[in-house]
């Protein structure tokens, strides 16, 4: 099971609050809304692309809103084909190399590749 609790996010006039949301392990969650109603933010929230200070994520007895993104363990496939902009392009590819545990030899090798 995994515990969402106190996630708050506000840009500009949008605000995110879920005060208490709880995913289980098995089976499919499905998150909908109308456009705009927060669904990419709190995807990319989850995935530490957007930073809440107040948001705790319970999982397997850790804290997984005091990760780094690459410590989350988690995969997304976005809608839009796209790097980190604050990023460079070789960059986002260790990113994903790092977050996938592979060693730098490795890494270098598939980037010369």
């Amino acid at each position: 099971m995994s515990y969402i609790k106190n996630l708050e996010f506000n840009y500009e006039s949008f605000q995110l609050r879920i005060p208490d949301l709880e995913i289980k392990d098995l089976g499919i969650t499905i998150v909908h809304g109308v456009s705009g109603s927060g669904k990419s933010t709190l995807f990319n929230i989850l995935l530490g692309l957007l930073d809440t200070s107040t948001m705790h994520w319970e999982f397997k007895g850790n804290d997984l809103a005091k990760l780094k993104p690459s410590g989350r363990n988690i995969a997304v496939v976005f809608q839009e084909l796209g790097l980190f902009p604050h990023m460079t392009g070789v960059q986002n590819i260790q990113f994903a190399a790092d977050a996938r545990g592979m060693s730098k030899e490795k890494y270098k090798k598939r980037l010369r590749e």
